[in-house]
C-alpha cells in the first residue's frame, strides 16, 4: 500500500540527509512523521484497553496523515468506548484535557468520576449522590437493629439494595473521586463516530465480488493445505481468509453499534442501500430481517425471510429461513405481549412458514414440534371456543408426530431415543451479526 512505500520514502530521506531535514523543518515531511507516529502511540494505547486515549490519537493522526486504515483503527477504538444500552452522559476526560479537543462533538457535563492518572475507565462516583445514599442506609440499618424477625428479612434485602447502589457511587481506593466539569458524548454518538470511520476504510477495500473471488481461492487452498497437513500452508491460508473476512466482520461491528444504540434506522439505511447494489442477496435480506425484529417489527422482519426464503435455491436454507419465522413466532408469543387478533395473525403466519418448511423436508421433528408449540399459543389467544379446543387437538398430534420422527432420526444416526428436543427460542436478533470481539493486535493494522 501507498503509506508503507512513503514511510520507507520518508525513512531512507531522514537516513541519507537527517541534518538537512531538520533544518529545513522537513518541508511538510515532518507532518506525515509526526501522523504515524500518533498512529504508533495509538495502537500502543489500544493495546493497553486505554481507548479513549487512543482515539484522540488517531483523530489527531488524520489531520496529518488521511489513511483509510487509521479510520479504521478510529472506528476500533470508538467501538471500545461505546456502552451498550447505557443513556447517560460517557466520560472522556477533565474539560482542559487534551482528549477533549481532539474528540470531535463533545459536550461539557457537570459530573462526578472515580479517577487515576494514565486510566479513563471512569465511574461515577460524588457526594452528591453518595451522601443521601448513605444517610438512607444508616437508617435502615438502625430500623433493622429494632425490628422483628420478619420485618427484619424486608429491611436486609432493602439494605442490601442500597449498598449495591451506593457501591456505584464510592470509587475503589486507587482512585479519587472527582466532581468537576468533564467532556462527554452519548452512547449513540460514540456509535455514530464509529461507523462514519469504519465506512471511509469499508469504501478503499476492494468491492464485494473481488473479495468473494479471493475467498474461494482461499478456501480451496486451505482444503488443500488440510489435505497435505502441511501446517505452514495451512496457517497462511487461515490468515488469508481471515484478513478477507474484515471487510464483512467490520459491517457486522458497525450494525451492532447502531442496534444496540437504538439506530435501527441508520443501520437498515445502509443495509437497504448494499441490497439495492446486490439485489435478492439472502445474506443482505436475512441481516435485514434481523434488525427489523431488533427494531420491534416482527411483521417487517417475517417479510424480509419470507423473501430470503424465496430467493434462495438450497433447500436447507430455505428450511432454515422458514424455521427462523417459526422461531419469531414462538418467541414473539412466549413473551406473552401479544393476545387476541394479533397473537392469532403471529401464529398463523409462523404455523405457514413451518408448514412450508416441512414440504421440503417432511421427516424434520423440529418443524413439525415448533407448529406444536405455536398451535398451543394460539389456543391461548382464541379464548374459551371450538378454535381452541380444535388448536389444543392438532398440538397433539404434531407433538406425537415429532417424537416419531425424533426417534426415527435418532435411530439413523444410532443414538438412544428420547423426547423430542424442545423448539429453539429466536434469537434477540435473528439474522443479525454478533459483534466480533476485535483483538487486541487488531489496531496494528495501521502498521505502527
Amino acid at each position: 500500500m501507498s503509506r508503507f512505500s512513503e514511510r520507507a520514502r520518508i525513512a531512507s530521506v531522514l537516513s541519507a540527509v537527517l541534518v538537512s531535514v531538520v533544518v529545513l523543518g522537513c518541508l511538510g515531511g515532518c507532518e506525515q512523521l509526526d501522523g504515524r507516529n500518533r498512529v504508533r502511540q495509538g495502537n500502543r494505547l489500544f493495546r493497553e484497553t486505554q481507548f479513549i486515549d487512543a482515539a484522540a490519537e488517531y483523530q489527531a493522526a488524520l489531520k496529518k496523515v488521511d489513511a483509510p486504515i487509521i479510520h479504521y483503527n478510529l472506528g476500533l477504538a470508538y467501538s471500545k468506548v461505546f456502552k451498550p444500552g447505557y443513556e447517560g452522559a460517557i466520560l472522556l476526560g477533565p474539560k482542559d484535557d487534551p482528549v477533549c479537543q481532539e474528540l470531535p462533538g463533545v459536550k461539557l457535563v457537570e459530573a462526578g468520576a472515580c479517577v487515576k492518572p494514565g486510566d479513563r475507565h471512569y465511574a461515577e462516583c460524588g457526594a452528591t449522590k453518595s451522601a443521601p445514599l448513605e444517610k438512607q442506609l444508616a437508617e435502615l440499618q438502625a430500623q433493622a437493629k429494632t425490628a422483628t424477625d420478619d420485618k427484619k428479612k424486608d429491611l436486609d434485602v432493602l439494605i442490601k439494595d442500597k449498598q449495591d447502589e451506593l457501591a456505584r457511587f464510592t470509587c475503589p481506593s486507587s482512585f479519587q473521586c472527582v466532581e468537576g466539569t468533564f467532556c462527554s458524548l452519548t452512547s449513540p454518538e460514540v456509535a455514530e463516530l464509529a461507523a462514519q470511520n469504519f465506512q471511509v476504510w469499508i469504501k478503499d477495500q476492494p468491492s464485494d465480488e473481488a473479495l468473494r473471488k479471493q475467498t474461494t481461492e482461499a478456501q480451496a487452498a486451505l482444503d488443500e493445505a488440510k489435505k497435505s497437513d502441511n501446517k505452514s500452508e495451512l496457517s497462511n491460508a487461515q490468515r488469508t481468509l481471515d484478513d478477507l473476512s474484515t471487510k464483512d466482520q467490520t459491517r457486522k461491528i458497525m450494525t451492532q453499534l447502531w442496534i444496540e444504540s437504538e439506530q435501527h434506522r441508520k443501520a437498515l439505511d445502509y443495509w437497504e442501500g448494499l441490497l439495492a447494489e446486490r439485489p435478492n442477496d439472502p445474506v443482505i435480506i436475512g441481516i435485514l430481517a434481523g434488525i427489523n425484529l431488533n427494531a420491534g417489527d416482527w411483521r417487517k422482519s417475517i417479510e424480509w425471510y419470507t423473501k430470503q426464503a424465496d430467493v434462495t435455491s438450497d433447500p436447507t436454507s430455505k428450511v432454515a429461513a422458514f424455521q427462523f419465522i417459526g422461531n419469531v413466532a414462538w418467541a414473539k408469543l412466549n413473551s406473552r405481549t401479544l393476545v387476541g387478533r394479533e397473537a392469532v395473525e403471529l401464529a398463523d403466519r409462523g404455523i405457514g412458514a413451518l408448514q412450508r418448511g416441512a414440504e421440503i423436508q417432511p421427516k424434520n421433528p423440529r418443524l413439525v414440534g415448533l407448529q406444536a408449540s405455536i398451535f398451543n399459543f394460539r389456543s391461548t389467544a382464541h379464548g374459551a371456543s371450538w378454535a381452541a379446543a380444535i388448536d389444543r387437538a392438532t398440538a397433539q398430534d404434531l407433538l406425537k408426530l415429532s417424537a416419531v420422527l425424533s426417534a426415527e432420526a435418532k435411530k439413523a444416526q444410532g443414538q438412544a431415543t428420547g423426547a423430542p428436543a424442545a423448539p429453539a427460542t429466536a434469537p434477540g436478533a435473528a439474522g443479525a451479526p454478533p459483534t466480533p470481539a476485535p483483538a487486541g493486535g487488531s489496531a496494528a493494522k495501521s502498521g505502527g
